[in-house]
This record gives structure tokens, sequence and C-alpha cells, in this order.
């Protein structure tokens, strides 16, 4: 894995606090989603096809938003 892919220890403590993305992870749908992407064959793929669910765009954005990382590309 590059360096470059991994968050540091306050971004990841940011996102914890953020309510945006503590009100994300309430739904239940979006919990399921992601425990999809994290259990699927080629997570990669699975994240790319989560890209086209609003609810998954919207948590991506809160988390990019978050980190303080530009949204380059909104697949919508």
């Amino acid at each position: 894995m590059d360096e470059s892919d991994v968050l540091s220890l306050a971004k990841l403590k940011s996102l914890r606090g953020n309510p945006e993305v503590l009100a994300s992870l309430s739904n239940p749908h979006l919990r399921q989603l992601l425990q999809e992407i994290d259990s699927a064959p080629n997570p990669t793929q699975a994240l790319k096809e989560a890209m086209s669910i609003p609810i998954f765009i919207e948590f991506a954005d809160a988390c990019l938003a978050t980190c303080g990382l530009d949204i380059v590309d909104k697949p919508r």
C-alpha cells in the first residue's frame, strides 16, 4: 500500500468527530453498503460501483471535505 493512501491519525480523529460523517453512518443502508464493499471479492470495483449511489457519494464527499481533500470529479 502506498503511504500517500493512508490517512494520518489526526485526520482519522477529525472523521470520527465530524457531524456530517456521523449522520451518514447512522443510515443502515450506507452501513450495509460499506460492509459489502469491505467484504467484496474485488473491493476496488465495488467502490467504483458505489460511487454512483447518492448516499455513498454524500458520505464520501463529507469524508473528503473533513480531511481537507479536494473533490475532483463527482460522477452523478
